[in-house]
């Protein structure tokens, strides 16, 4: 299967690190000229340092970069539709698929 990152969702794709470099603002420039969304899922400890890597090269604005935390919790709380059983169940998903 060709893809753009880690994971994609239509023109979306998700690039996913612990420790964001040079080498990876590289790569999202590379696909943002391609015509997808280039999106940085990372630690929450190291989004500052992804915004500046990105902030240096001018693509600040393009590429999109959030905590990996936050957008792993909000996305369990909607696919469980704030329902707490649902939300037990996804959750208990997701740790069984890691």
């Amino acid at each position: 299967m060709d893809r753009e990152g880690a994971f994609q969702v239509g023109t979306t794709a998700f690039q996913v690190t612990t420790a964001p470099m040079e080498k990876l603002i590289s790569h999202c420039i590379k696909i943002k000229r391609a015509g997808y969304r280039p999106v940085i899922l990372t630690l929450e400890s190291k989004v500052i340092a992804a915004r500046q890597l990105a902030d240096n090269v001018g693509m600040s604005e393009l590429i999109a970069i959030q905590a990996a935390e936050t957008f792993i919790g909000n996305n369990i709380e909607e696919i469980a539709i704030y329902d707490g059983d649902k939300i037990r169940e996804s959750l208990a998903r997701l740790i069984h698929l890691l």
